[in-house]
């Protein structure tokens, strides 16, 4: 994994550990609106365009959030 993979992954954990106590449709909806302020911030307009058809285009490739296994104590 490279440095750029492993802040990812750091990234979504600690997502995962800020939003864990919160309904999930409020975050989900405060990390879209931040998502969608930071690419219209830092891309053209064309680009801002591209990467929001790119993600209405390709819904049907989201997948949902599964469990996490926490393994059984016996």
């Amino acid at each position: 994994m490279n440095v750029e993979e492993n802040e990812i992954q750091q990234l979504y954990i600690t997502i995962d550990r800020v939003t864990a106590d919160i309904n999930p449709l409020l975050s989900a909806g405060v990390l879209m609106a931040s998502a969608l302020r930071i690419y219209k911030t830092v891309l053209s307009p064309e680009e801002f365009e591209n990467i929001t058809r790119t993600i209405l285009d390709t819904t049907a490739e989201i997948r949902t959030i599964e469990p996490v296994d926490q393994g059984s104590i016996h």
